[in-house]
């Protein structure tokens, strides 16, 4: 009987062995790398839609970038600065380096290789200088503000994700149809998806829309995802800068249109329009006046 239990005994131990995870499995269960950067600064009344930049080096593993900002430090109503990014291709005026924008409708963001907060553009986090650009929109206003940016290491995707761009024709009838023309969504300033748009218009007798967010063409990577043959999405986004917005409809889903002018800058101004015109069929002022200043 004594045998019989130490055989048992025996046989228990090694089952245990067996299930108990080798130590070097541990690593596959470990939090990946980090690197924590923090940049603080100072917006100024005098620098009222004058982009702030800051740039941070991105070392190579890298295949997520997190970026928090902060606002105000102490002040009662500190002023609004919208938020982007550009990666290692540059953050020069109609460069190749555009990665997203979602101005002031969030303090947040990621990017990674796969998938990124709406408004911001996944893909490879290649090594090199990375650069945060912040647009002071409050005029009058000093704004203390703060970037917390975290990169994490990790092994790379084997497959990025490919886009699925709206079918630009669903048929070759004449006639009238219902399209609205300016639509936003959660990759901008709205609070719906571009499925939960659709259900919304269909709902609304509408035949289509015209995806017009703010300064960022993301979500033209995925409305085929969602779009059905019965509801057409024309590819749009609406230039949104301090002295006006305009849309263009029919812009080529590849393009993107650089926000950074000012009607003082006539030759940056004319340049952008006639890209906006070579990249899509349309132009149109929204709202058609030339505004102010803005103090909330």
């Amino acid at each position: 009987m004594t045998n019989t239990r130490i055989r048992i005994s025996a046989l228990l131990l090694a089952i245990s062995g067996l299930l108990t995870p080798h130590p070097a499995a541990f690593g596959a269960g470990k939090a990946p790398k980090t690197h924590e950067l923090t940049f603080s600064g100072k917006a100024t009344p005098e620098q009222y839609y004058v982009p702030v930049y800051t740039s941070f080096t991105v070392p190579e593993g890298i295949v997520k970038i997190s970026v928090t900002q902060h606002l105000g430090s102490g002040e009662a109503r500190p002023g609004n600065l919208d938020l982007g990014i550009f990666d290692e291709r540059g953050a020069g005026f109609e460069g190749p380096g555009f990665r997203g924008w979602s101005g002031g409708a969030r303090r947040s963001f990621e990017i990674g290789e796969t998938e990124a907060t709406p408004g911001y553009l996944a893909g490879r986090i290649n090594p090199g200088r990375w650069t945060v650009i912040q647009m002071p929109t409050t005029a009058g206003r000093t704004t203390d503000w703060t970037l917390k940016i975290t990169l994490t290491e990790g092994p790379r995707a084997k497959k990025l994700p490919a886009p699925s761009y709206a079918a630009p024709q669903l048929n070759d009838k004449p006639g009238w149809y219902r399209i609205a023309p300016h639509v936003h969504t959660v990759h901008s300033d709205g609070r719906l998806t571009p499925a939960e748009v659709i259900a919304l218009g269909k709902a609304s007798g509408l035949d289509g829309i015209v995806s017009t967010d703010h300064n960022t063409t993301s979500a033209l990577l995925h409305w085929g995802e969602v779009q059905d043959l019965e509801f057409l999405v024309i590819n749009g986004v609406e230039v949104t800068y301090g002295q006006g917005h305009w849309n263009i409809f029919g812009l080529d889903p590849h393009a993107w249109i650089d926000f950074r002018i000012h009607h003082n800058d006539t030759l940056r101004y004319r340049k952008v329009v006639a890209k906006a015109r070579k990249a899509g069929r349309l132009l149109v002022a929204t709202p058609p006046t030339t505004s102010t200043s803005c103090t909330t």
